[in-house]
C-alpha cells in the first residue's frame, strides 16, 4: 500500500494506467513532489495518500473520486490550489490540516459534509467559495484557526454551526449567516 512512501527524490506523478484506487500511505513523505496527475478512473483516495508532501503545489482531483479519506492532503504546506472532485460527498476530517498555503477552495455542490478539523491551521486560506445548498453539516472546528479568512457566507443548507467552527478566526471580518441556521454552539466564532 505504500509503496511510495518517503520516496524523498520523487518529483512528479503521472498516473496514465487506469488504476481506481491510491491506497494509504502511496506518497506520504514524498517532500520533492512538486505534479500529481491522476487518471480519470481513479475513484478512491484513501487515509494519508499524500500526508506531508510539502513541495505539491497544485492538483486537480478528476470527477471520478467519489471517496477521499482522511488526512489525505495535511501538511502539505506548499499546496497553493486544489480543484476538488465534483462528485465527492464529504470534506473528510483533517483533509488540508496544516496546509498552510493554500488560500483559496471552491466546495462543489456535490458535497453534503466537511467533518470536523478539515482545514485546521490552514492558516493563508483567505477564501472559501460554497455551490449550491446541498452542504447540510460542517463539523467541529472544521475550519478552526485559519487566521486569514477573511468572511465566510454559510450554505442555506447548514442548520447548525458546530463548536470551535471558525475559532481563532482571527482575520474574520464578515460571516453572512443564513435563516436555515437555527443553532450556534459554544465558542463558534471565538476569537
Amino acid at each position: 500500500a505504500d509503496m511510495f512512501y518517503n520516496c524523498t527524490s520523487l518529483k512528479s506523478i503521472n498516473i496514465s494506467v487506469p488504476v481506481t484506487t491510491i491506497a494509504s500511505y502511496a506518497f506520504s513523505y514524498c517532500r520533492s513532489l512538486t505534479s500529481i496527475t491522476l487518471h480519470n478512473k481513479v475513484d478512491s483516495i484513501y487515509s494519508y495518500a499524500f500526508y506531508y508532501c510539502t513541495s505539491l503545489i497544485h492538483l486537480i482531483i478528476p470527477d471520478s473520486v467519489s471517496e477521499i479519506g482522511r488526512h489525505v492532503f495535511s501538511a502539505c504546506k506548499g499546496l497553493e490550489s486544489i480543484n476538488i472532485s465534483k462528485n465527492l460527498d464529504v470534506i473528510n476530517s483533517y483533509l488540508f490540516e496544516g496546509c498552510t498555503g493554500l488560500t483559496f477552495i471552491k466546495i462543489p455542490e456535490s458535497v453534503e459534509s466537511i467533518m470536523e478539523y478539515a482545514f485546521i491551521n490552514c492558516k493563508g486560506l483567505i477564501s472559501v467559495e460554497f455551490s449550491g445548498n446541498r452542504l447540510n453539516y460542517i463539523g467541529k472546528a472544521a475550519f478552526i484557526d485559519c487566521e486569514s479568512l477573511k468572511n465566510i457566507t454559510i450554505p442555506r443548507g447548514v442548520t447548525s454551526i458546530t463548536e470551535w467552527t471558525f475559532y481563532n478566526c482571527i482575520g474574520l471580518t464578515k460571516a453572512i449567516i443564513p435563516s436555515t441556521v437555527t443553532t450556534i454552539e459554544n465558542d463558534a466564532f471565538y476569537n
